[in-house]
């Protein structure tokens, strides 16, 4: 073992990374005693790359510590969410070879593949898809068995057709992997064999991606699958700019999912979608985190919560709020999630959202009426604020001449002798229409009777005057570093896994099932890089299935601590090539496809980018 590796395995300190559409913010944090050591806010770059790069570059020298003795870079990132909601070019067109058994069962075939996406989305990235023998039902029995030859026939029409992304995607397979994982097996060794190996296919497994529902299961499957040569793009930049730092010492890089837990950079690039909504969870759990040190460090013995956090994440232009729970987490959503107008059923957290945020436009419209958002300055807030000398005036305003011996933006021009003219009474009608759009916001995301405690964190905490009296809110209040909390929630990062399965209770009692799944989560999250002794199961849900007796459904979700030791070990881990460039063209084909033993001729019909 190298002197490198031996000093490693006993780093004591972590970067968090969260790349947002406005700012790319960065901290770095010890993990012995917990607490924050440097930060860094700066404006996203357009590739990225370079601002992760100028972010970790940053705290790293205000800090001062060696590189040696930092463990790993987790980054939270929406880049591929928003490629998803703004139709990016860099979306690849995808290919279904659904596992539904053949023509005489009769399951799989009225729903296809794309029935409820988007026409433009559709446009873009549907490719031909395939009907194939394979499936189970809720009892775990076959629909059919997988036909060997026919997915070797599949592979030669995809190769054919030029498709390199897939998705196999099999009735109920959650339950049981094996027809899937064995389909997928023979799809990348026939295409492989037929290409030459080149370009390697990108094959996306449903049951790696999402739960049991099947046609949003493999809704979320497709939006994977779309993302992955964006991803293996971006995460490779990310993983060279991290190497470029370090000078080779061993750094991990983690990106962080949509629970607030961490996935390996070369698990990201197989299943971009666990990052889709990390940022929301990030900001809670980071948040969470300030609030616990402020409380300590003020003597509060109270500072474990026993009930749930409201965390409201203000920024330029909207104020998002969510729930921390006493187990750590942030609450998840109950309702069918929508990504960019697509059905899925992947797990994001519950968010409440409302168009107030630090640019936020103030209009008065006569007759004693006011708004304050949604429109925005945004971006341009040092520019356009009347604060600043712009022509708007905004909720940032609002709050500086309110408290006009408290100016956080005279440093940087922000003069308060320009809004001398602003009217008492126009400052206290938008004050009250901030605090009421607020106090709504956190009375929709609170689960509980009676008042609650608010952490305001964000860029935009400013607009929010804790000293006053709030309705719902047992206690109001901002932390040092809540303009960063979304970075400190990346680096603070802990690790979970997820089983979703479905037991059979006549061989076994309802108890035994319990144990055995309990054991095989508790393994998986170990697996996934969780220090032993500190893994514990957080959820457990246990539902009957009607109409098929003596089966139960088991959800269950672990969590634990992050492995120095074990993450270190993981350092020289690889991420595998693809020959092939970031396609970010589409053409207009015509498509001969075989389905049911048929002919049938397809007409894509996209639109040059």
């Amino acid at each position: 073992m190298s002197p490198s590796r031996t000093t490693k395995q006993t780093a004591t300190y972590r970067i968090g990374v969260d790349v947002g559409g406005t700012n790319t913010d960065a901290v770095l944090v010890s993990l012995d005693p917990v607490s924050i050591l440097a930060s860094n806010k700066a404006p996203t770059t357009a590739d990225i790359t370079t601002g992760i790069t100028n972010a970790v570059r940053t705290v790293i020298e205000a800090s001062g510590v060696s590189l040696s003795s930092i463990g790993c870079v987790v980054v939270g990132t929406t880049h591929f969410v928003n490629a998803v909601i703004q139709r990016s070019a860099t979306l690849q067109r995808v290919s279904v070879v659904r596992l539904c058994g053949g023509p005489a069962e009769g399951f799989g075939r009225d729903l296809p593949p794309f029935i409820d996406f988007p026409g433009d989305l559709r446009r873009r990235i549907e490719a031909p898809s395939y009907f194939c023998h394979g499936g189970y039902q809720i009892s775990g029995e076959e629909i059919s068995a997988l036909d060997e030859a026919e997915m070797e026939r599949v592979a030669e029409l995809l190769v054919e057709a030029g498709e390199t992304n897939i998705v196999v995607s099999g009735m109920y397979s959650p339950m049981d992997s094996t027809q899937e994982s064995h389909a997928a097996e023979i799809l990348m060794k026939r295409m492989t064999e037929l290409k030459g190996g080149k370009p390697k296919p990108r094959i996306t497994m449903s049951h790696q991606v999402s739960q049991l529902g099947f046609l949003a299961r493999e809704n979320a499957a497709i939006l994977n699958a779309t993302l992955r040569p964006l991803a293996e793009h971006t995460i490779r930049g990310f993983r060279t700019a991290i190497r470029d730092i370090f000078n080779n010492e061993p750094c991990v890089l983690y990106l962080t999912q949509n629970d607030g837990s961490v996935l390996k950079a070369a698990d990201a690039i197989e299943l971009p979608i666990r990052t889709f909504n990390s940022g929301p969870t990030n900001s809670i759990r980071g948040g969470a985190f300030l609030w616990r040190a402020a409380m300590e460090s003020e003597g509060n013995g109270n500072a474990n919560r026993e009930d749930a956090l409201v965390v409201v994440d203000i920024g330029g232009t909207t104020s998002d709020s969510g729930l921390l729970l006493a187990n750590g987490l942030p609450m998840m959503s109950s309702v069918t999630s929508f990504v960019g107008g697509v059905r899925t059923n992947f797990a994001l957290p519950a968010v409440e959202s409302v168009g107030l945020g630090g640019g936020s436009i103030v209009r008065d419209l006569g007759n004693g009426e006011l708004t304050v958002g949604p429109d925005s300055v945004a971006l341009e807030l040092l520019t356009e604020a009347k604060v600043f000398g712009g022509e708007y005036l905004t909720s940032s305003d609002i709050a500086v001449a309110s408290n006009p011996q408290e100016n956080p933006f005279q440093a940087i021009g922000g003069d308060i002798s320009r809004l001398s003219d602003v009217p008492n009474e126009l400052l206290d009608k938008a004050r009250a229409v901030m605090r009421q759009s607020l106090e709504q916001l956190i009375d929709r995301t609170k689960i509980q009777k009676g008042a609650v405690d608010v952490l305001i964190v964000g860029g935009g905490a400013l607009i929010v005057d804790t000293k006053q009296e709030w309705n719902g809110v047992r206690a109001i209040r901002t932390v040092q570093g809540g303009e960063v909390a979304n970075a400190v929630g990346a680096a603070i990062s802990s690790v979970s896994a997820v089983v979703d399965t479905v037991v059979d209770t006549t061989s076994q009692t309802v108890k035994e099932a319990q144990e055995k799944v309990r054991a095989l989560v508790m393994k998986k999250t170990m697996s996934q890089g969780a220090k032993k002794g500190t893994v514990d199961v957080a959820e457990f849900t246990i539902l009957p299935i009607q109409y098929a007796d003596g089966k139960a459904r088991i959800i269950a979700r672990a969590i634990g601590e992050l492995d120095v030791v074990v993450a270190t070990s993981a350092a020289n881990e690889t991420i595998d090539g693809f020959e092939e460039d970031l396609d970010t063209s589409t053409h207009a084909a015509e498509i001969t496809t075989t389905r049911n033993g048929k002919e049938e001729v397809m007409t894509e019909k996209l639109v040059d980018v």
